[in-house]
């Protein structure tokens, strides 16, 4: 009898209760297992799309910075009709079909409402200078004669290139969902702007001497917890943006930039 009474095990209300504590350990445990993946989530989100703003709108800059190049050429800077595509010359070995369809019209990506602008800007490449190659906005060799030209859209949630190099559109950043551009109106005659304005407000292109660009980026993948519950509207360059989607989970954010045309600068 006493060596029976020694062997003990534990009870079913102990095992009961140790159960019961290891499940509170695993749920707590599986919180913060979760917690900190959302809040991964979220910093990768965030760093993809500042990453995809800087670069979209330091491609832009690039190309822009050359607009109307050289300046004792007066070349036109910006693209603004139809009629100056009109007027442009082929190469000597270039055919219609390999130059691009150069389209000034706004496009509706179905993503938001408004259309996103487009923005289309020439330069002259000359013989000896940094840009002697004359690539367009891709790196392609121009195919018009004495004349680079660039458009910046946007199209299925990317920020695409079409330059006069080659006949097709090429994806430049991701997860880019609208541009808003506005041109800098020197008034004045002192170089700066005095007044910024969309492309159909704008009634002499001499005066243009900036261009500000405006980008609205999303993360690209759902990182928050749940849909937002209600339309967003973001305000790029005086123009609202209305993402409709209430159960959306991507981030967003506006960058702008404002580039100074600067072969229309005056000389002192």
């Amino acid at each position: 009898m006493t060596s029976r009474a020694l062997q003990r095990g534990f009870s079913l209300v102990e095992m009961m209760v140790a159960l019961v504590i290891g499940l509170f350990v695993l749920a707590g445990v599986g919180s913060v297992y979760i917690t900190g993946k959302r809040s991964y989530n979220a910093r990768d989100g965030l760093s993809l799309l500042q990453e995809n703003g800087r670069i979209a709108i330091r491609m832009i800059e690039q190309t822009v910075q050359r607009a109307g190049y050289p300046m004792y050429a007066e070349v036109e800077p910006v693209i603004h009709s139809a009629q100056q595509i009109g007027s442009m010359q082929l190469g000597e070995n270039a055919s219609v079909d390999e130059v691009a369809e150069l389209d000034l019209e706004p496009s509706s990506d179905g993503i938001q409402k408004g259309a996103s602008d487009t923005l289309t800007v020439a330069y002259q490449p000359v013989p000896g200078s940094a840009w002697e190659a004359g690539e367009d906005c891709v790196g392609n060799r121009t195919q018009l004669k004495d004349l680079v030209v660039s458009r910046f859209f946007i199209k299925g949630g990317t920020l695409k290139c079409r330059g006069s190099g080659k006949s097709t559109e090429e994806p430049l950043v991701d997860n880019v969902v609208a541009m808003q551009v506005e041109y800098g109106v020197d008034e004045s005659g002192d170089g700066f702007a005095d007044r910024y304005a969309a492309l159909p407000a704008v009634s002499d292109w001499g005066k243009v001497v900036s261009i500000r660009v405006a980008l609205l980026v999303s993360s690209g993948e759902d990182v928050l917890d749940q849909g937002v519950g209600e339309p967003q509207t973001f305000l790029l360059a005086g123009e609202e943006f209305v993402i409709d989607d209430t159960s959306d989970r991507k981030l967003y954010r506006v960058f702008t930039t404002t580039i100074p045309l600067r072969n229309r600068m005056p000389i002192f």
